[in-house]
């Protein structure tokens, strides 16, 4: 449900956009704007609507197309990609602006690439998650990023040479400390989306990871799922879990990629094994029970042979 504070009536009816079922969030932000249009003119409701539109995209994980000097690549809309005014997309190593109220890329720059430790297993365990998902989403993306902590380090004695207040003759000082970013904290997005509007269907997965690098443990585990159908009438089903994953038993850095990709491979196909057994006990279970006991004909229909029954046939020999 909405977490807006605001009791202004209008933000309270903007915020219904963080309902918004997968892929149809302007549709709703449009009926939106056909209600309040009597009481409040459309470049106001697009100002009140814009960090309700960011909050969505965030929430959502939306991803948009960026190009850089001929390289083309598709980034997450997040908290962990924000900088100030604009996003961070550490695969191409750039940033860029976005309009959430037209829904549009701004101008894409490239920034320096860093070349720390932070930086290495950032890509290392980007390049495995980007495998797992190619292998495992039929429309899916993942991002991975850095939130790394300045901790000052200490470099070779003598390195630093300054002039002696005693003597005025240089000599070698102690050294000064350097401030170096060192791994810390690794978020993990990964967002699978299919929209069939034309069918009256569409559905979302979304599943955040972060680990604690020093830990070697994963601070924070969470997946949800959102399906909508709407074909003569309007059902949501919303599933999610919060796992404990395990503590991850490596010695180095260089360990970590592979059991991050392991810990979250595991996890993700045991919960869709769950899924997948949930919804049939739905079908076979509760949906079986919702009908009647005995059809219009007066007899018990025989399920495992339902599929074969030619209803117009049995139906005209009764």
């Amino acid at each position: 449900m909405s977490n807006v504070k605001d009791d202004d009536p209008t933000t309270q009816c903007l915020a219904l956009v963080l309902e918004a079922p997968p892929g149809q969030q302007r549709n709703v932000l449009s009926d939106i704007q056909g209600i309040l249009s009597s009481s409040i003119d459309a470049d106001e409701v697009a100002d009140r609507a814009r960090p309700i539109l960011e909050q969505h995209a965030h929430e959502q994980l939306l991803y948009v197309p960026i190009e850089l000097d001929g390289q083309h690549d598709e980034a997450i809309l997040c908290d962990a990609a924000k900088r100030g005014d604009v996003y961070l997309h550490p695969r191409l190593s750039c940033q860029f602006s976005y309009d959430p109220i037209k829904e549009a890329v701004g101008a894409v720059t490239a920034c320096p690439r860093p070349t720390d430790t932070t930086e290495k297993l950032r890509a290392a365990v980007d390049k495995k998650l980007s495998q797992y998902v190619y292998q495992h989403y039929q429309t899916g993306l993942t991002s991975t990023f850095a939130l790394g902590s300045s901790i000052p380090s200490v470099i070779d004695e003598g390195s630093v040479a300054q002039p002696s207040e005693s003597d005025g003759n240089e000599t070698q000082a102690n050294e000064q400390p350097e401030m170096q970013n060192q791994p810390s904290t690794l978020c993990m997005h990964i967002v699978g989306n299919k929209y069939n509007l034309r069918n009256f269907w569409a559905g979302r997965w979304r599943s955040t990871y972060v680990v604690d690098v020093n830990a070697r443990a994963f601070s924070q585990a969470r997946i949800q799922i959102q399906s909508h159908y709407f074909e003569n009438g309007n059902v949501q089903m919303f599933a999610g879990c919060q796992p404990d994953l395990p503590t991850l038993a490596v010695a180095t850095d260089d360990e970590l990629p592979e059991a991050i990709f392991s810990a979250i491979h595991a996890y993700e196909q045991a919960y869709q094994d769950r899924l997948y057994e949930t919804t049939n006990l739905l079908r076979d279970g509760t949906f079986k029970a919702l009908r009647r006991t005995l059809p219009i004909t007066r007899q018990k229909i025989d399920w495992d042979k339902v599929v074969s029954y030619k209803l117009g046939s049995e139906l005209a020999n009764k």
